[in-house]
């Protein structure tokens, strides 16, 4: 959107400033229908305080909603995109991926546009961050499978001498081939990665693969 407008920019500075405003006031109108919908979703009072960003990094939109000390990174269904009724094997696959512990927890948001040509569905995916802990004891450091910093590569080594890490991983590769994923182990190496879990004061720490995203083939 914002690209676009810098190219309107070099032939009417008036017409890219008025249609920036417009983009603007939409965004914060967006955003608080948004976090209605999300408050709705989780059973939130409307007083809840929380805070919607937008995602800056990835190719596909999203956004980031912080609520006390969690993070939950929303994005549209890829079905609603398309302009299509949602498609019940992508939630499913969400599901799916939270039940066996691969994935984080999700949440789906629903909405239904009576206006649209093609009776479709908006449907927002919500997952919490994975490396959010209710236990003050317990700490967790989620890095993806994109090493460029020291700490991630020597989680990494730890995770890979693990045997139980071994296990679950060989299950996440499994489950990426029964259920045709794209986006995840062959593609793209942000979108999962080695979880660790450390019961501070003591020498509990174990490791655990985490899915944060992908896409149904």
């Amino acid at each position: 959107m914002f690209k676009c407008l810098d190219r309107i920019n070099d032939k009417s500075e008036d017409l890219a400033l008025s249609l920036n405003q417009y983009c603007l006031a939409y965004s914060s109108f967006f955003k608080k229908s948004l976090a209605t919908d999300f408050k709705n979703a989780y059973g939130l009072p409307e007083s809840t305080i929380i805070n919607v960003e937008v995602k800056t990094s990835g190719v596909n939109e999203g956004f980031i909603i912080s609520l006390d000390q969690r993070k939950f990174y929303v994005k549209e269904s890829l079905s609603y995109r398309q302009e299509k009724k949602i498609n019940p094997k992508e939630l499913l696959i969400y599901k799916l991926m939270e039940i066996t512990k691969l994935g984080p927890k999700t949440k789906f948001i629903l909405k239904k546009f009576l206006t649209s040509k093609t009776g479709a569905n908006v449907c927002y995916i919500s997952t919490q961050d994975v490396s959010f802990s209710k236990d003050p004891n317990k700490r967790k450091t989620f890095v993806t499978d994109n090493l460029s910093n020291t700490e991630g590569l020597e989680q990494w080594e730890m995770a890979l001498n693990d045997d139980e890490f071994l296990t679950s991983f060989l299950t996440f590769s499994i489950v990426d081939d029964l259920l045709f994923l794209s986006d995840t182990l062959r593609s793209n190496v942000d979108n999962y990665g080695c979880l660790k879990i450390h019961n501070i004061g003591t020498n509990n720490i174990k490791f655990k693969i985490k899915v944060i995203d992908h896409l149904p083939d």
